[in-house]
């Protein structure tokens, strides 16, 4: 087991959560601030061993021992404190009384009465090493638990067995130590004396407490009457029911002899519809017979047709194979005479090849001369050239303002149709998506029917599987009666043999008897 199912253990136990983690810490050999440990490591598996312990501790710790009673210690301001049956466990209550001595700049000495543990006075020198602290204590078991805290953390503190300040007198009843060299003197003691003003209260709770108990016993006396009223209430109740079951009794055998005659005659009835079943049955299955032979007849002619089917094809399959290998060397010698006809073109191709970059290299230079001319003559034929485009453009000038005037016109009108075309298109167009949403619509409803069709089709299919199912468990159920009848009646007729047997021989030995008498 891991360390999360053991902790959900103890919780569900009622264990407190933080109780089950300590012990298991405790367990485990870890101090009690590792409480992070088991969350991060809550797969980590326990021994056996280590888990009997837990769970010991557990049911101790929900029998009310203390935890600290069970771990041996007890955290108090900083300092671990061994702790035990023989000492009261101490409080984080007194962490407050520490802090508000320690306040107190004067002090040099302390005394520290009733000591216990030795929490406060340790805590005071742990703190302050340099200050002188006596602790006093009436129980010595106390006494030498605090001597046992003290030296396993290192602390020098006098300790005195004394009720309060008795040893502190000499026998002239002289102070020992001189009170006043006390700078502080301080006291957490549990216990409240008889003559304390308080103790009036608790009587007076005890006296209440009382009452209630003798209420309780005469409320007790009450119920055992009560009880004792009802059990012969009961037992009248008893004798009346019994006679009214002897009478029921009566009733019933009256009826089951009604009951038994009737089952007779429906048992003579049953007999005869058998028989007329039988007779059935057998007709039945001299016709199934028939039908058999007829069958296997069938079969038989249509095996001796499929034998010679087979035979054809197999013929027919022989000779297309034959086919197909002549076709197959056929190809071969195809692809090599092609193979052949490629290598001569490229061989070909190849020579025209050199012949025409021969033939580019001579063009080439032809050009480059032609070239040279034609710059010569560019030259002289643009200087014409300038001169007459600039007469032209200005006579391009006056065309092109003519021509914008006219062109504005023709926009103008070509707009206006345009106009006129788009309204018509889109009264056309706005019929057309009408008749498309109506088709579309047509549509729709074809298919709707068509899947409701499919439906009721699936619908109908699985309802005939169904009713064939249970006609099929019906007649299993059926059979399975028919057995259970049929074990019955032998049974029965077994059980009738036996009878009449054991009638022939008692028979006999009454026939011996008289005879011996003779």
């Amino acid at each position: 087991m891991n360390i999360h199912t053991q902790l959900h253990q103890a919780n569900f136990k009622g264990v407190d959560r933080i109780d089950a983690q300590l012990l298991l810490l405790f367990c485990l050999g870890k101090s009690q601030s590792d409480r992070a440990w088991l969350i991060a490591h809550d797969d980590a598996v326990i021994d056996s061993a280590i888990a009997q312990q837990f769970t010991a501790l557990c049911q101790q710790r929900l029998n009310g021992v203390p935890l600290a009673y069970l771990v041996g210690e007890k955290p108090f301001f900083g300092i671990n404190l061994h702790v035990d049956s023989r000492v009261l466990v101490p409080r984080p209550d007194t962490e407050t009384l520490v802090d508000w001595a320690l306040s107190i700049q004067a002090t040099r000495t302390v005394l520290d009465l009733g000591t216990g543990s030795g929490a406060i006075a340790l805590a005071i020198k742990h703190t302050q090493p340099e200050w002188k602290v006596t602790a006093i204590d009436y129980s010595a078991d106390a006494l030498d638990v605090a001597r046992g805290n003290a030296s396993r953390l290192g602390l020098d503190i006098d300790f005195v067995q004394s009720a309060w300040f008795d040893a502190l007198k000499t026998e002239h009843d002289h102070a020992r130590f001189d009170l006043t060299k006390f700078d502080l003197i301080i006291s957490n003691p549990p216990y409240i004396a008889d003559d304390d003003p308080h103790m009036a209260a608790l009587k007076k709770k005890k006296k209440k407490k009382k009452k209630k108990k003798k209420k309780k016993k005469k409320k007790k006396k009450k119920k055992k009457k009560k009880k004792k009223k009802k059990k012969k209430k009961k037992k009248k109740k008893k004798k009346k029911k019994k006679k009214k079951k002897k009478k029921k009794k009566k009733k019933k055998k009256k009826k089951k002899k009604k009951k038994k005659k009737k089952k007779k005659k429906k048992k003579k009835k049953k007999k005869k519809k058998k028989k007329k079943k039988k007779k059935k049955k057998k007709k039945k299955k001299k016709k199934k017979k028939k039908k058999k032979k007829k069958k296997k007849k069938k079969k038989k002619k249509k095996k001796k047709k499929k034998k010679k089917k087979k035979k054809k094809k197999k013929k027919k399959k022989k000779k297309k194979k034959k086919k197909k290998k002549k076709k197959k060397k056929k190809k071969k010698k195809k692809k090599k005479k092609k193979k052949k006809k490629k290598k001569k073109k490229k061989k070909k191709k190849k020579k025209k090849k050199k012949k025409k970059k021969k033939k580019k290299k001579k063009k080439k230079k032809k050009k480059k001369k032609k070239k040279k001319k034609k710059k010569k003559k560019k030259k002289k034929k643009k200087k014409k050239k300038k001169k007459k485009k600039k007469k032209k453009k200005k006579k391009k000038k006056k065309k092109k303002k003519k021509k914008k005037k006219k062109k504005k016109k023709k926009k103008k009108k070509k707009k206006k149709k345009k106009k006129k075309k788009k309204k018509k298109k889109k009264k056309k167009k706005k019929k057309k998506k009408k008749k498309k949403k109506k088709k579309k619509k047509k549509k729709k409803k074809k298919k709707k029917k068509k899947k409701k069709k499919k439906k009721k089709k699936k619908k109908k299919k699985k309802k005939k599987k169904k009713k064939k199912k249970k006609k099929k468990k019906k007649k299993k159920k059926k059979k399975k009666k028919k057995k259970k009848k049929k074990k019955k009646k032998k049974k029965k007729k077994k059980k009738k043999k036996k009878k009449k047997k054991k009638k022939k021989k008692k028979k006999k030995k009454k026939k011996k008897k008289k005879r011996g008498g003779w």
